[in-house]
């Protein structure tokens, strides 16, 4: 099954960029000889009009053929002899047209690839939503990133559950978020185990309120969920499963405590005490420097990290309108690219 997951994925990646070059070389007048799917020998395919279109042997690749590359390398390609001596370029080979054509047709590819990642990030938040967690729970309070007037936001007790933001009942830590992100005004957050009741005076500007939604995180116990390849978490013998219960003899109660105990042990070995199986075992670390964007001073900083993901706790999906979908593509491309 992973085999064919990747050749259906990978099929579905160089179609698309294919098609770009395909679309761009149509809009300018170059001919398009071939249009494959895969490299080497041709295994299917049919004619339309001027152009072939083909599945080959190799399932790692492909390309479109356009007039005036019947040169080697295109021959070699598609798993036949070297091609004839080059000809002159006509008016409706690729070689034959002007500089912002070609560059074009080069171009497309990677454009189209970016505009279906963009598409397929708003769809898939806009059809299926986007993952939240189920608890209403608070795990940090991030009290350098509360705007002026929200401060009191600290004052909640860590553990507590938020039943109330302003005049909505939150039914996730989605709706928390997006609570304090619409707030205006005198806004009252109150919650229990234990009590508290807390009030602030919501931001106007948008990148504060944006602050002040990102400033608080839900609860999220210290267990591994991934552990990457080659870190030093798997070089120090931690698995998916794994719950830290304390580092350098400082217990942590959750992931957010871990987490910053290791952002602060750059280079520094570092005994994790875990909990594997109802066993309690002993692991050595060495936290390996990473860069993180710091959205409070604007500026990258520098933490540890040893190369791990926290365990998923209970997910809920909450589809987004159009708008919010467009944005929420916009903003999940453009740094992954």
């Amino acid at each position: 099954m992973t085999i064919i997951a990747t050749i259906v994925l990978l099929g579905v990646l160089i179609f698309v960029h294919e098609l770009g070059h395909f679309a761009a070389a149509k809009s300018v007048g170059v001919e398009v000889q071939r249009f494959s799917i895969g490299l080497g020998p041709k295994v299917w395919g049919f004619t339309r009009g001027e152009t072939e279109y083909v599945l080959s042997a190799i399932p790692l690749g492909g390309y479109v053929k356009m007039g005036g590359m019947d040169d080697e390398v295109m021959e070699r390609i598609e798993g036949g002899p070297a091609a004839p001596t080059p000809k002159a370029p006509g008016p409706r080979d690729f070689d034959g047209k002007p500089l912002w054509a070609r560059a074009w047709v080069i171009s497309a590819g990677v454009i189209m690839n970016m505009l279906f990642a963009f598409a397929t990030y708003a769809f898939v938040a806009g059809y299926w939503g986007t993952a939240h967690s189920e608890s209403t729970q608070v795990g940090t309070v991030r009290a350098e990133m509360l705007p002026p007037g929200t401060e009191s936001l600290a004052q909640i007790p860590l553990g507590a559950w938020i039943e109330r933001v302003g005049d909505v009942e939150p039914a996730h830590w989605g709706e928390v978020a997006q609570s304090l992100f619409q707030a205006e005004g005198t806004t009252t957050l109150s919650g229990r185990d234990p009590a508290f009741s807390v009030t602030i005076d919501a931001p106007v500007a948008e990148g504060e309120r944006a602050l002040l939604a990102a400033a608080m995180s839900s609860w999220l116990e210290p267990v591994i969920g991934v552990v990457m390849p080659g870190g030093p978490a798997e070089r120090g013998g931690l698995e998916a499963g794994d719950r830290v219960a304390a580092v350098d003899g400082r217990g942590v109660e959750t992931w957010w405590d871990f987490q910053g105990e290791i952002y602060a042990r750059e280079g520094v070995e570092t005994t994790l005490e875990i909990v594997r199986d109802g066993r309690e075992l002993t692991r050595i670390v060495t936290p390996e420097r990473t860069v993180l964007s710091d959205p409070v001073a604007g500026e990258d900083r520098r933490v540890g990290a040893i190369g791990i993901r926290p365990a998923d706790g209970e997910i809920v999906y909450e589809p987004l309108p159009l708008g919010d979908a467009v944005r929420y593509g916009w903003d999940q491309t453009i740094p992954v690219t």
